[in-house]
């Protein structure tokens, strides 16, 4: 604790923080002495444990739960990922999302999303102490798992899972049976970070059965493993062990707050509230034992606060049980016993507890078996009336069919008797007749042949323009929706006048930013709409590409300075070309914008070009994300899915480019891409290098 009093002024002030845990000093304790510390631990949060509330992961994963089809398995998975987040933030909402994740992979039949679901149902089961429900529903998980490369991670971790259950029961022979075999799982996938929390738990298991020298063996392995794999979560709970093999087992209480104070710093900015629980109570049990008493008690009541926000009943039982031996210690045994009791009384209701629980997962799991019965008859019933259907058309096409052609040859008897009684002798001026009238069907069946090809050309150009009016209305009610949106909340910001001032300038640069691409979209839209109805006539000019470049550069300056990235002209200063000086700024804007968009902070984007085989080449070359080669043979194809996000999340239409391609082929030019996944992307188009570094054109362009 004296340590982060020395901490002070490094750190903001967390004023919510502050309140809380002051009330409850005034209410709970004896002296102001506690609210003076607490009032010192609320100014040495850093900013990361304020931020809590404003989790960037659950707002993501919220996005695309909102976004995404009722119907598909990418659902499931965000439904999964948002259970295993709140499992340790909130236990009703974990609960909530692992059964949402079950039933709609019961309903799609989606195996790995079942497994999934059943490994986070168990998983919080297992925190409310119900350990039948978590095994149930682990083997019930392993049973959709394959021996597919790709889901022994999955299988690893479900089988990780059955050891933590058996441990948590005390049941340490089976756990540790499974341990092993989960850490031979993830050897085979190289998966360190699942081996060092493998090797924590083994480590917990052996502390727990007294064999103090194998626990520290254990952790110690593990925490190798999380320094050389730079794992903060995996060397934060190996020191917490290590704090508590040292204090409880070896009864060195001051090595052991040594180890405390490190997993400490970690879980702070990995905002870990669950493991600072366990770390506070941890060190309020060694504070005591060294008489710190004064200490110990500052520390337990952040334990306390936390595992009360958190609801924790094991985190408060420890509490209770460390507050009664403090008490004893301080010789008011009056208040020890009261603390004991309340630890009796906190324990049975624990029990009581996992059996509500219990009873409640067996409901859901019969609500979830019902839906999926009545899912699969209903289904049946569909494929049984749509087989019914089918057969039925079938058979009436083919009466009609048979029908029809009776009636033809019938028809066509009668005719060819009449004409045999009544018109033998007319036969040959029948044949001439006969003759002129397949001359006509063979012209008209002509006419009809272009008159087919002719509407074949219109119902192409009226689908190609259904899909432009369909992209833009997608680009209009999505990609315009999402930055105007943005731009009215921080509108909303500013005129509300309580933005403080270091945050204003923020918001102020988005707003800026927000804008530029929004009017570039605009830009793009009008210029690829009238490219598509009207047509562009090329107006060629002497035009010196270094300048148009450094110009462009200009113009998107912002957006990289934002991102820190660098912006490299090589163009030789007299490059000169023939070409349309609006088309070309066009062209340059889109590639260059987007090889930013694409960017990772810190990286660069440079502009070259050369001439070869009278043309002159411009690349457009950025050291971002690249592209799998798939994505890169459909990038200039209209009505392909929308493009990525950038790497700042940045959104685009794709229409950028397709107005590229058009511009360059009106030039008699050509453009093609060559990416590489995490390496970067060239964009080049080459031009004809009709008019080249002249002292005409050089004259042409001064005057």
């Amino acid at each position: 604790m004296l340590y982060l009093l020395t901490q002070v002024s490094t750190f903001r002030f967390c004023n919510n923080t502050v309140h809380i845990l002051l009330l409850r000093s005034l209410v709970t304790h004896r002296n102001a002495r506690v609210s003076l510390i607490l009032v010192l631990w609320g100014c040495i949060l850093p900013k990361e444990v304020c931020a809590w509330w404003q989790d960037a992961r659950e707002d993501s994963l919220l996005h695309q739960l909102e976004i995404l089809d009722d119907e598909v398995t990418e659902r499931v998975d965000v439904l999964n990922e948002l259970s295993y987040y709140y499992a340790r933030k909130s236990v009703e909402n974990a609960s909530n999302y692992a059964t949402r994740a079950l039933i709609l992979a019961n309903y799609l039949y989606y195996p790995s999303g079942i497994a999934k679901a059943h490994f986070n149902r168990a998983y919080i089961a297992r925190n409310r102490y119900d350990y039948e429900t978590a095994i149930n529903n682990l083997y019930n998980g392993l049973a959709f798992i394959d021996d597919d490369k790709d889901q022994i991670a999955l299988k690893a971790r479900m089988v990780r899972e059955i050891a933590n259950v058996y441990a948590t029961a005390d049941n340490y022979a089976e756990a540790d049976t499974f341990y092993a075999e989960a850490l031979k799982l993830s050897e085979l996938i190289g998966n360190d970070r699942d081996k060092a929390s493998i090797l924590h738990n083994r480590g917990l298991i052996n502390f727990n059965q007294k064999d103090i020298e194998t626990a520290e063996y254990f952790a110690r392995q593990s925490l190798d493993i999380g320094k050389r794999i730079d794992n903060p979560h995996s060397i934060g709970i190996a020191y917490r062990l290590l704090g508590v093999i040292y204090g409880t087992g070896y009864k060195q209480p001051k090595d052991a707050l040594g180890y405390l104070e490190r997993a400490y710093t970690i879980f702070l900015d990995l905002g870990d509230k669950q493991s600072l629980t366990e770390v506070f109570y941890e060190m309020g049990r060694n504070y005591n034992a060294l008489g710190n008493y004064t200490s110990a008690d500052s520390v337990l009541v952040l334990a306390q606060s936390l595992a009360d926000e958190l609801n924790n009943p094991n985190g408060m039982l420890e509490v209770y049980k460390i507050y009664g031996d403090l008490e004893e210690n301080l010789g008011d045994y009056k208040a020890a016993l009261e603390y004991y009791k309340r630890s009796e009384v906190l324990e049975d209701s624990i029990k009581g507890f996992a059996q509500y629980w219990r009873i409640a997962n067996q409901q859901t799991d019969i609500k979830t078996r019902e839906l999926g019965d009545e899912i699969r008859e209903k289904e049946a019933e569909q494929r049984k009336q749509n087989n019914i259907l089918i057969l039925v058309s079938v058979f009436a096409l083919g009466l009609f069919v048979l029908l029809a052609y009776i009636y033809r040859i019938n028809r066509q008897r009668t005719l060819a008797n009449f004409k045999l009684k009544e018109k033998n002798d007319e036969i040959e001026s029948y044949n001439v007749e006969l003759s002129q009238k397949n001359e006509e069907i063979a012209a008209q069946a002509d006419w009809l042949r272009d008159s087919n090809d002719q509407i074949k050309k219109q119902t192409d150009e009226l689908s190609k323009l259904n899909r432009m009016k369909d992209r833009m209305l997608s680009v209009i009610s999505h990609d315009f929706r999402s930055p105007l949106n943005s731009l009215r909340g921080a509108l909303m910001l500013l005129n509300s006048q309580q933005l403080p001032p270091d945050q204003l300038q923020l918001v102020t640069d988005d707003i800026n930013n927000k804008l530029n691409r929004t009017l570039n979209l605009v830009d793009n839209l009008l210029q690829w709409t009238r490219n598509q109805l009207m047509g562009v006539e090329v107006n060629r000019q002497a035009l010196n590409i270094y300048d148009l470049t450094e110009e462009t550069f200009n113009l998107l300056l912002p957006l990289a300075e934002g991102k820190r990235i660098s912006l490299i002209n090589q163009i030789a200063e007299d490059t000169v070309i023939d070409a349309d000086l609006e088309m070309m700024k066009v062209v340059l804007r889109n590639l260059i914008s987007n090889a930013i968009k694409f960017t990772l902070k810190g990286g660069e984007v440079r502009v070259e070009s050369k001439y070869e085989d009278h043309y002159l080449s411009i690349s457009v070359i950025d050291t971002g994300i690249g592209m799998p080669p798939d994505k890169v043979d459909r990038l200039f194809e209209l009505g392909t899915d929308r493009s990525s996000l950038g790497t700042a999340n940045e959104k685009g239409t794709g229409i950028g480019l397709l107005l590229c391609k058009e511009f360059i082929e009106k030039h008699g030019g050509h453009i093609h891409v060559v990416s590489i996944e995490e390496k970067g992307s060239t964009f080049t188009f080459s031009l004809p290098a009709q008019t080249t570094r002249s002292s005409q054109i050089k004259q042409e362009l001064a005057s």
